[in-house]
């Protein structure tokens, strides 16, 4: 399973897969470069400026999703203070160096879309579709972080498909 910046990681994965590697489930993700304005951000003074909190409106609107619970909310605190400014900066410029790959995939493979994603726009399925044209699309409604605000439709999806 590769969510979100993980996908590159599962991609190389599942290029190359061991023999105990009979599919991979991707959700939420990229294997370019999430939008234009990673470039821009890259730039920036990243460790300082992912050393603030998060305000709780663009926890809502861009990860969690509106309805998110106050717990799910401070779990998602927690874990980026644990992370720490300088990972998660890494990671900002890792995914701006990200390009079009073209190498294939023939295992089995199902991506969940997050039908309310406001940081992965939906042309990356069409890239997922290119490098694995038997890739299953499932669309969950819920935000970026669907696996976190969404577990049990997220849970029947993995289920069905590993099943």
């Amino acid at each position: 399973m590769a969510e979100s910046f993980s996908a590159p990681i599962g991609y190389a994965i599942a290029s190359r897969p061991p023999d105990n590697l009979k599919a991979t489930i991707f959700v939420a993700t990229f294997l370019s470069a999430p939008n234009r304005l990673i470039g821009a951000l890259a730039r920036l003074p990243l460790p300082l400026l992912l050393g603030l909190p998060l305000p709780l409106p663009i926890i809502r609107k861009f990860l969690l999703g509106e309805d998110a619970e106050n717990d799910t909310v401070d779990l998602l605190r927690r874990s980026l203070s644990i992370a720490g400014s300088s990972i998660l900066a890494h990671r900002v410029k890792e995914m701006a160096r990200l390009r079009r790959t073209s190498s294939r995939l023939w295992l089995p493979c199902t991506y969940i879309v997050a039908a309310n994603d406001r940081l992965v726009p939906r042309r990356h399925v069409e890239e997922f579709r290119r490098v694995a044209p038997q890739i299953e699309v499932v669309e969950t409604a819920g935000p970026h972080f669907i696996m976190q605000a969404r577990p049990q439709a997220c849970a029947e999806v993995i289920n069905s498909y590993a099943g």
